[in-house]
Order: structure tokens, then C-alpha cells, then sequence
């Protein structure tokens, strides 16, 4: 889990740190336009949020771990892909952001969950500080990688490379978790 998270932070942290410069710079796309890609976003997390206890309980805890993991390397992708006039791409980038979204927040809900479920009461604390250390130091790497792929292959290249990677995070933690 540990492992699993800390690579996605990393990855998440690259995409935030060339999104905004892809959406203005490349799409073309306003303040206001990518206010409302953000607010898609919203929209995911509310869905995910409202059905998270519902799919865990169909699917089961780590069907939708993987799914959730899955969603965000989806979106990634689509995010790389995002092209058109201003308008479409808002709307391409918007679907992207609920999706997103959406499986981050169903991610982030049964993680925390199993990840509360499997600890001894007694090392609750312990485990909650270890694991927010080693997920969000990782975090402000992403961005540096970012920002440095981004100089070396451009933000479009940048963005379907995390989502590549993210694929890879995927198959490995269906390859290498019970």
C-alpha cells in the first residue's frame, strides 16, 4: 500500500505541476474554462464519494482499489490526448478531470479504509504519521519530475508518459498484491 501510494503521489504531483501551463499554453483554454474542468473534477469526487461503500461492497475492497488506480491512469492519458478548439478541449478535459476525480476519491476511500482495517488499533497512529510521511514526501519529487520532463518532451509528451506510467502502477499492483 505504502509503495502503491507514494508512486501515485509522484505521479499525481507531475501531472499538477504541467496541467494548468498544457491547458493555457497548448489548448488555449481560459481561467473560467478550466475553473469548470476543476468543477467537473468536483462532480467526480461528490459521485465517487456517494458510491464508494456500494462498489466496495459489489466488487469488493481491492477490485476497486485497482479500479480506482485505474480511472486516474485513464484520465491521465486523456489528458495527454486533449486537442481541439478551446471549447472541446474544456469539455475532452473536463470528462477527463471527473474521471479523474472519481477515481482518485474511490481510490483514496478504500485505501484509507484497508489500510485502517488491516492496522492493530494500537499502531494507528504510528502507521497513519509513517505512511502520510512517506506518501507526501514523495510528492514535491513528482513535481520536479514534472517540471523537468515537461522541459525535456514538452507538456502533451509529459502527460501521456504519467498516464503510461500509471498504467504500469496499475498492472504492478494487480501483479505483485493478494
Amino acid at each position: 500500500l505504502a509503495m502503491v501510494a507514494a508512486t501515485w503521489q509522484v505521479l499525481h504531483h507531475m501531472q499538477v505541476a504541467v496541467l494548468i501551463l498544457f491547458a493555457t499554453r497548448e489548448l488555449g483554454l481560459s481561467a473560467g474554462m478550466i475553473g469548470v474542468v476543476y468543477m467537473a473534477g468536483g462532480l467526480g469526487c461528490v459521485l465517487a464519494a456517494a458510491s464508494a461503500e456500494k462498489l466496495s461492497a459489489r466488487l469488493g475492497i481491492g477490485a476497486v482499489i485497482v479500479l480506482g488506480l485505474s480511472l486516474t491512469a485513464l484520465a491521465w492519458q486523456v489528458f495527454g490526448l486533449a486537442g481541439g478548439g478551446p471549447r472541446t478541449a474544456a469539455v475532452v478535459l473536463g470528462v477527463a478531470m471527473l474521471i479523474f476525480d472519481f477515481g482518485a476519491v474511490l481510490y483514496g476511500i478504500n485505501y484509507l479504509a484497508l489500510r485502517q482495517a488491516i492496522t492493530p488499533d494500537r499502531l494507528l497512529g504510528r502507521m497513519t504519521a509513517t505512511m502520510r510521511f512517506m506518501t507526501v514526501a514523495a510528492a514535491p519529487l513528482g513535481s520536479l519530475a514534472g517540471g523537468a520532463l515537461a522541459t525535456g518532451i514538452g507538456l502533451r509528451g509529459t502527460l501521456l508518459t504519467i498516464g503510461g506510467l500509471g498504467i504500469l502502477l496499475v498492472v504492478g499492483t494487480v501483479l505483485w498484491s493478494p
